[in-house]
């Protein structure tokens, strides 16, 4: 898996290691957020323009606290999009080393 640095999306404070997933988006692995977390393509594409809503912001870091690996999404509806806050389920999980 190859690593890039990138400003972490959730404290966005650090310089975080992104890698991208197949097919879903990119894995962060941040010093000061913990764990690692995901972001789907589409809202890393949306969180780039505006950033990631504060809301989602604190469910994900809520995950990380609780020891859960969030995956944020945008779910793109007419009228209203938003941002979506999941777990990642075991067998999806990849590893950084």
């Amino acid at each position: 898996m190859t690593f890039e640095h990138a400003k972490c999306p959730l404290c966005l404070d650090q310089i975080a290691e992104r890698s991208r997933l197949p097919d879903r988006g990119y894995q962060y692995q941040c010093p000061a957020c913990g764990g690692p977390f995901e972001v789907s393509a589409l809202a890393q594409r949306r969180a780039g323009k505006v950033g990631i809503h504060p809301g989602a912001r604190a469910k994900m870091q809520q995950h990380l606290l609780d020891g859960k690996r969030p995956r944020v999404v945008f779910v793109n509806t007419t009228p209203n999009s938003y941002y979506e806050v999941r777990e990642v389920n075991a067998s999806e999980q990849t590893i950084i080393n």
